[in-house]
């Protein structure tokens, strides 16, 4: 993927985990500046469908922020071919644990919520 293709797809991954995450907020906070609040919300909506919303709002947002995250660590700005060897043999593992940790949380989140 170019540069430009890259941040152009970071910037709208970014934005998406952004309006995800008020969609989260919306589905268990009262929000001060909304006219709907949490128990209206739960009134009109029956409680198994809001679960549902619910565990899919926390979904979407992390998934969209391990994406982005994937896309952030796979892109390393190139230097010098020794330096891009010395960085993929010192830092490639280190960026590939992190990842897995990641995962490895949004994979527990979701054993939790199922």
């Amino acid at each position: 993927m170019e540069n430009t293709d890259r941040s152009i797809v970071l910037e709208k991954l970014h934005e998406l985990e952004g309006w995800a995450e008020y969609i989260m907020e919306a589905l268990h906070l009262d929000q001060p500046l909304e006219p709907m609040n949490r128990t209206m919300l739960e009134r009109v909506v029956e409680m198994r469908a809001l679960k549902q919303l619910r565990e899919m709002s926390w979904s979407l947002r992390d998934k969209l922020h391990l994406i982005a995250t994937q896309v952030e660590l796979s892109h390393a700005t190139p230097g010098p071919k020794e330096e891009q060897e010395k960085d993929r043999v010192e830092a490639g593992p280190s960026a590939r644990s992190a990842l897995r940790a990641v995962v490895g949380t949004l994979e527990r989140r979701r054993g939790r919520s199922a």
